[in-house]
């Protein structure tokens, strides 16, 4: 099992409470803090409605605030960053007081309080299982809540107290004698429900993450390398045009057609360069392909199209002139 705290997709404000591989698939587990009790008696949450952005819970059949969840959207976009694994959803209701509906869940999404969560997790199989491959807890890593950027608190001043046990010959009373604490009773353990068919990880649909390069790595390098391939065929084309036209002074079809492929691409390897160099920088990887594949595409349109077709403007205005 890998478990990430707090982790968060590139672009994405909203993150996942925890991240956990197991089994051979991922679970977003997403953690509510909603009220067990109303006074003496357990509330019973249930899911009144639900679409493919959402799912709206009831609290004794009534809606209440926060209810709406945005789970299955989540879970959508989780789908489609992790790509070739499984992922499915968990809510777990924190105060163990709750009670979930039997019809809470459903194939994608399991709902949960905090008295089943030790026995949905000894029911996931963690044995016979392929490990998660290094480079996705890698960059699963690199997403998760960095502690460092957040503000540190200031330093509290030290008390008195503390202060005066350096001072020789200071008195430091003792310490106020402390009231037994009270023992409660553990709360009744409630089976887990069943998980359903979909949620099951399953041997034969279990995969395996070849060994690559991180996604946004790839990514990046990928852009670039398109950037310049759209470039070469762009001066390729350009070449091919100024070939047909030369000879015979005049503009064929064909050679317009050339002419409007080559511009297509230049524009394309300008677009792709771009987004090339957009993830190298929130990747901190190399952006020497997408710059080349850029600078070189802004060349062609500027002096394979832009200049000549201003040059002819010129000359005719100066000719009518």
């Amino acid at each position: 099992m890998v478990l990430f705290h707090s982790v968060k997709l590139p672009g994405e404000t909203g993150d996942v409470d925890q991240l956990l591989y197991a089994g051979g698939a991922f679970y977003l587990v997403d953690a509510k803090l909603w009220k067990g009790f109303e006074g003496q008696r357990r509330v019973t949450y249930d899911v009144a409605m639900r679409d493919s952005e959402s799912m709206v819970f009831v609290r004794d059949g009534q809606p209440f605030a926060g209810g709406d969840v945005k789970a299955p959207k989540q879970l959508h976009k989780w789908r489609r960053y992790l790509a070739g694994h499984r992922v499915l959803s968990v809510i777990v209701l924190m105060d163990p007081g709750a009670i979930v509906a039997p019809n809470a869940s459903n194939p994608d999404v399991l709902v949960l309080n905090a008295l089943q969560v030790q026995g949905w997790l000894r029911s996931l199989p963690v044995v016979g299982r392929s490990p998660l491959h290094d480079v996705w807890i890698r960059e699963l890593a690199g997403l998760t809540f960095d502690p460092t950027r957040s503000p540190r608190p200031p330093q509290q001043h030290r008390s008195a107290t503390a202060r005066s046990q350096h001072r020789p010959g200071t008195h430091v009373p003792p310490p106020a004698p402390s009231h037994p604490s009270v023992a409660v009773p553990p709360l009744p353990r409630v089976a887990t429900p069943p998980l359903p068919n979909s949620m099951r990880p399953d041997v034969a649909s279990t995969s395996t993450v070849p060994a690559m390069r991180p996604r946004a790595e790839h990514r990046a390098s990928r852009f670039g390398k398109r950037s310049l391939g759209a470039v070469l065929m762009s001066w390729l084309l350009w070449l091919l045009t100024l070939a047909i036209y030369l000879p015979t002074q005049s503009a064929p079809l064909i050679a317009n057609l050339t002419m409007l492929a080559s511009l297509s691409l230049a524009i394309a390897a300008i677009v792709l360069g771009a987004k090339g160099i957009r993830r190298a920088r929130r990747t901190a990887t190399s952006s020497t392909a997408a710059r080349w594949g850029m600078g070189l595409g802004v060349a062609h349109a500027a002096l394979g199209f832009a200049a000549p077709v201003t040059a002819s403007l010129v000359m005719v205005l100066a000719s009518q002139l």
